[in-house]
C-alpha cells in the first residue's frame, strides 16, 4: 500500500533534508544519478539527486504528524491534496530503488551492477514479463529525454528467438 509521500526541498538541500527527516524517525530516500560531465576542461564524475528537489519519506508510522516534516532544515513542504499528503505506493519506490541497485541511474557505465553480458535472466517487467532471456549487449541512451541503461537480450518467444531492448531494471539474473 502507499506510505511514502514526496517532499520538496529547497535547491540543492536534498541530503540535508534527508538528514533531517531520517532524525526524525521518518525513513527518508531519493535516487542519485552518476554522471560524467565538465569542469575546467575535464571529465569528472558527478552524483546528484535524480529528481532534483524532492525526497521521498516512508510516513506510515508517521501519518498523523506529517506537517511537522515541513519544520524540518532543507524541507520546503511536503506534496499534498486536499490538505493531505500526496501518497505513493510503495511498489512505486521499491521499483525505484531496485533501478538504483542495479545502476539504472549510474551513466558512468555502460555495464550495470551484478548482471553481465552472456547472463540468463528472468524479465520482471513490461510485454516479455516472465519470460528467460540472454543478456547479448549493454547500450546506455544519453542524450534521450530517458537518459537510461538498456540491455539487449535474447528472447524465446512462441519458439522463435528474437532481440529485444529491455530497460535493465527489467531484468533479474536467475
Amino acid at each position: 500500500g502507499a506510505a511514502w509521500t514526496a517532499i520538496y526541498t529547497a535547491p540543492q538541500a536534498e541530503r540535508w533534508a534527508i538528514t533531517g527527516i531520517t532524525a526524525t524517525g521518518v525513513p527518508a530516500w531519493t535516487p542519485v544519478e552518476r554522471i560524467i560531465t565538465k569542469r575546467r576542461g575535464k571529465a569528472v564524475n558527478v552524483t546528484r539527486p535524480y529528481f532534483p528537489r524532492y525526497v521521498f519519506a516512508d510516513i506510515k508510522a508517521h501519518h498523523d504528524n506529517w506537517r511537522g516534516l515541513e519544520r524540518v532544515d532543507g524541507v520546503e513542504n511536503v506534496l499534498t491534496n486536499n490538505q493531505q499528503p500526496m501518497m505513493i505506493p510503495t511498489a512505486v519506490i521499491s521499483y525505484l530503488q531496485h533501478a538504483e541497485r542495479v545502476g539504472a541511474f549510474d551513466l558512468t557505465t555502460r555495464e550495470p551492477i551484478g548482471l553481465h553480458i552472456g547472463d540468463q535472466v528472468n524479465i520482471t517487467g513490461g510485454p516479455f514479463a516472465g519470460l528467460h532471456a540472454q543478456i547479448t549487449a549493454f547500450m546506455i541512451k544519453l542524450k534521450s529525454t530517458s537518459s537510461r541503461k538498456r540491455a539487449r537480450v535474447l528472447v524465446d518467444f512462441v519458439g522463435r528467438f528474437m532481440n529485444v531492448d529491455l530497460p535493465i531494471e527489467q531484468l533479474e539474473k536467475m
